[in-house]
């Protein structure tokens, strides 16, 4: 019976080895993963749609344009949603709160371009809508740049846990070692019941029974939840390398301003032409709002085997008892 419990113990070590990573890929870093990719992709658009609003004229009517407010929301969300499924620690936290700051001012420009573009002054509009531009894609310190380095410390989390949840052949061998134990002493102890008291069926013969079985489905489960965790490296590593859309605001800004100065030959100064020559265009004909599909089921399979190793070990621990106890009295009373 002392031995059912000892043996039961890395039975729930070997399942919880990989139930933990799949558990925390499907409720943290991969919820994280999939929202900080949206909020990337919402800004591009919100961005691009807020520069093709004031070039078309239409601002004094409708400002940034109703696509905007829409992307801007969806990103406000998903990063909220980030920051409370984070993890990547205080880096992952950090880099969050600068984005938030970050957005607060880029959100800002957007709105002091519109209230210039409101008063027709389309100079200080086009500066500020430049601003705006350039808070979220300045390679220095950019929006997109933050969300970038926050790609990296997920990407590094991801590697990691997933490292963590790989089952080798050495554990996989330990615990088949302890599982093949168990049942061998069980085996032995009813061929013992059946050559001493002559008793063919017995709790001892099912409490082996049940430990082969329990085995069969741990390891079943086990290989079940390394096969999603390789599944969900996969696709959050397509998520995490996913290219941009295709860009073009920073072209229309430039047509923009060279109703008041000549970019090309540095009338606007260097930073324009030099933060537009460098400038990320995305993938041509890549929809900036490209949707993000990655399908993480909310329950890991085999979920219940936490508690039910635990209860399990008690049934095999009670069948033994039950195996023994009668043969004892038997014993004591002298029959065969």
């Amino acid at each position: 019976m002392v031995l059912t419990f000892v043996a039961m113990e890395p039975s729930l070590v070997y399942f919880r080895s990989a139930h933990d990573v799949s558990t925390a890929l499907r409720h943290r870093l991969g919820p994280m993963i999939v929202d900080v990719q949206v909020a990337r992709n919402a800004l591009i658009t919100a961005n691009e749609a807020a520069v093709a609003a004031f070039a078309s004229g239409g601002a004094p009517l409708t400002g940034p344009g109703q696509e905007y407010y829409n992307q801007m929301a969806i990103a406000s969300q998903s990063l909220a949603h980030a920051a409370e499924v984070n993890a990547v620690g205080q880096p992952g936290t950090e880099s969050l709160q600068t984005v938030e700051s970050l957005l607060a001012s880029y959100s800002d420009s957007i709105s002091q371009a519109g209230a210039y573009f409101r008063a027709d002054d389309h100079l200080m509009g086009t500066v500020a809508l430049w601003n705006a531009w350039r808070q979220l894609h300045d390679p220095h310190g950019g929006i997109v740049e933050k969300l970038g380095e926050l790609r990296g410390l997920q990407a590094d989390a991801l590697h990691r846990q997933v490292g963590e949840g790989e089952v080798t052949e050495a554990e996989t061998a330990a615990w088949l070692a302890w599982m093949a134990g168990l049942c061998a002493f069980l085996v032995a102890g009813h061929v013992f019941i059946v050559w001493r008291f002559r008793r063919l069926l017995g709790g001892v013969l099912f409490a082996a029974i049940a430990v082969v079985v329990l085995s069969v489905f741990i390891g079943d489960v086990v290989d079940e939840t390394d096969a999603d965790i390789a599944g969900f490296n996969s696709a959050l590593r397509q998520v995490l390398t996913e290219p941009d859309g295709e860009m073009v605001a920073h072209r229309t800004l430039l047509a923009m301003a060279d109703a008041h100065c000549r970019t090309g030959t540095g009338e606007c100064g260097p930073t324009m032409p030099d933060r537009s020559a460098r400038a990320g265009v995305g993938v041509a004909d890549r929809p900036t709002d490209r949707s993000v599909n990655v399908r993480l089921t909310p329950k890991a399979s085999g979920a219940w085997l936490e508690t039910g190793i635990p209860w399990l070990s008690v049934l095999i621990a009670g069948l033994v008892v039950t195996g023994f106890w009668p043969r004892l009295d038997e014993y004591s009373y002298g029959k065969r």
